[in-house]
């Protein structure tokens, strides 16, 4: 026998032994170096393509470690395998991923592209850090399943291990993935176990698309800055499913982002949105949110002085509130669906504002547990909206101020309540809303220690529950219980009584027909005639052309048609 080509043959299969197991000793690899075929603990220095699957569990170490730009690292629908044990997992902070992860790019490595590839079991599945002016740039990670990284039992100062982390990066890309069932240490908000965590001032430009984020340990998409620049840390998050994760869908802290876009996210147990701590979102439009706040929160949270425009967005079925938007924020909320709060405990209204500044227009707002809106300490801009079918009031207010106009009200209260409840001081120009088939006998509008200009409005009783003719209810149309009120160019329409209260009250121009009580229709000019609805029962309260409330009323500064104001909501206009 010859004893050289058997010790050849020894070493050679104890090389592919070695490389098997993944435990070869560290060296450059990829395209155009010694070792075209990496193994783990290697540092990728030019484009890599998985042959098989790399088991790392031997190592303490990353997979692969990025050490060159303009390169790309294809799994060939392979995996990588580490050891996520929480002795392997060393520190890691917000700003400083896992050196223990499936990939590894701490050196701020540009164009770098990592596809078709399974992480799982490492402390971070991918890891992309840059600092300061070396940022981490144009990188992408699609069509890559990262997975049951992280360890439930990592120590606080381990605790920031994710799916995947970024830090200070920009103009990236992760598009396409599956992000799931990653986990962390720790509980403050750089804990660990989100499915994309992104990291740090100076990293803008970033797109998080088209991925399926699910059943991370904590929330789906994580953004934190450093609390003191207030820079962009992504530029837009489009088009994912965020579903079913610990904590918030898409959570922010101190951080900035362009757009938030046409996801669906569902069923997590914090907030489906979460933006706190002086977070600015340009846009969130053509958003589903639905089942959020499992844990009994709320659906969607802006918070701590953040600031938002919301737009075409849907939030139904959450624990609590749908919506709240809470101190000292900024919010402007369009075209949007807010219904069925307060699904797992009966609580929260659709909209829940708490001294903030908030302007909505063109929403509807249905089926709330209590009042539709709830308010305290706020400026509130409320325009063209619907409110329908609260459990309660359909808006409580209490020391706000702003404007009421051109919406529209109907079905609130069947739980008992009124429509309108404003009290508590403030001043309020309630203009051109219809309310209408209220379900409870009480007020329909309620007014106490507030100073109110209430213009050209239609407050209506309601059929019976049989279809049969008109109640004279359910409860009076307007109550001022203190402070100011000037009402004119308003139609009450079959109800109890038309204006009650010990405050003061301005009163004329108004149209009244069929009160029980017509000793309460007051003003020098009032109409006491049909004012010819076209159809009050299907909820159609337009003139028709023969009404006598057509330019029967006073200038009061809102626009007309016609020689004077038509009195009541729905202006006649040929």
């Amino acid at each position: 026998m010859n004893t050289k080509n058997v010790m050849l043959g020894m070493a050679i299969a104890a090389v592919f032994l070695i490389a098997a197991v993944g435990s070869a000793s560290a060296a450059n690899c990829g395209a155009g170096t010694a070792k075209p075929v990496c193994a783990c603990g290697d540092t990728v220095t030019g484009d890599c393509t998985f042959t098989g699957n790399l088991d790392c569990t031997d190592s303490t170490t990353w997979g692969l470690k990025i050490g060159a730009s303009n390169i790309v690292i294809d799994g060939a629908g392979y995996n990588i395998t580490g050891n996520e044990n929480a002795v392997d997992c060393d520190p890691a902070t917000e700003g400083t991923p896992a050196t223990h992860s499936g990939i590894f790019n701490n050196g701020g490595w540009d164009n770098v592209v990592i596809k078709n590839l399974e992480v799982k079991n490492f402390c971070t599945g991918i890891a992309l850090k840059g600092s300061g002016g070396n940022k981490v740039t144009n990188n992408t990670v699609t069509k890559c399943s990262v997975h049951d990284n992280g360890n439930s039992s990592c120590p606080a100062d381990r605790n920031s291990i994710h799916g995947i982390h970024m830090v200070t990066t920009e103009h990236s890309t992760i598009c396409q993935n599956e992000v799931h069932s990653n986990h962390g240490g720790g509980s403050g908000c750089s804990a660990g176990g989100n499915g994309i965590f992104v990291y740090g001032s100076g990293g803008w430009y970033n797109n998080i698309t088209c991925n399926y984020v699910h059943n991370n340990q904590r929330s789906g998409i994580f953004l934190k800055n450093d609390g003191t620049s207030g820079a962009v840390t992504a530029d837009a998050i489009r088009n994912n499913a965020i579903t079913s994760n610990g904590k918030a869908g898409i959570g922010m802290h101190y951080a900035s982002i362009g757009e938030i876009s046409g996801n669906t996210i569902e069923n997590n147990q914090n907030p489906g949105i979460g933006v706190r701590d002086g977070s600015v979102v340009n846009l969130i439009a053509d958003n589903i949110l639905s089942g959020n706040g499992v844990s009994g929160t709320v659906g969607f949270a802006v918070r701590e002085g953040s600031i938002v425009h919301i737009e075409n967005t849907t939030v139904t079925h959450s624990g609590k509130p749908n919506l709240c938007v809470l101190e000292g924020s900024l919010a402007t909320i369009a075209n949007s669906t807010l219904e069925y709060s307060g699904q797992y405990d009966g609580s929260g209204p659709n909209l829940r504002v708490s001294g903030s500044n908030v302007t909505v227009t063109g929403c509807f707002i249905y089926e709330s547990a209590v009042p539709g809106v709830v308010a305290d300490n706020s400026e509130l801009d409320f325009r063209d909206n619907i409110v329908a079918r609260s459990l309660h009031w359909a808006m409580m207010l209490t020391s706000c101020s702003g404007t009421l106009d051109g919406n529209e009200f109907y079905e609130n209260a069947y739980g008992g309540g009124g429509c309108l409840y404003i009290r508590g001081g403030g001043d309020w120009d309630i203009t051109r809303n219809i309310l209408h088939h209220p379900a409870w006998y009480n007020n329909q509008i309620y007014l106490d220690a507030t100073t109110s200009s209430v213009y050209s409005n239609t407050i209506c009783g309601r059929a019976d529950g049989g279809g049969g003719p008109w109640n004279f209810g359910p409860g009076d149309g307007i109550n001022v219980v203190g402070g100011t009120a000037d009402i004119k160019d308003n139609i009450f329409y079959r109800l109890p009584r038309a204006i009650t209260g010990d405050g003061s009250k301005t009163v004329d121009y108004n149209c009244y027909w069929m009160m029980r009580d017509s000793s309460y229709n007051q003003g020098d000019h009032k109409v006491e005639q049909d004012p010819l609805f076209v159809d009050p029962g299907g909820y159609d309260h337009t003139l028709q052309s023969t009404s006598p409330c057509i330019d029967a009323g006073i200038d009061v500064g809102l626009p007309y048609c016609g020689s004077a104001p038509d009195l009541g909501a729905e202006e006649y206009c040929v």
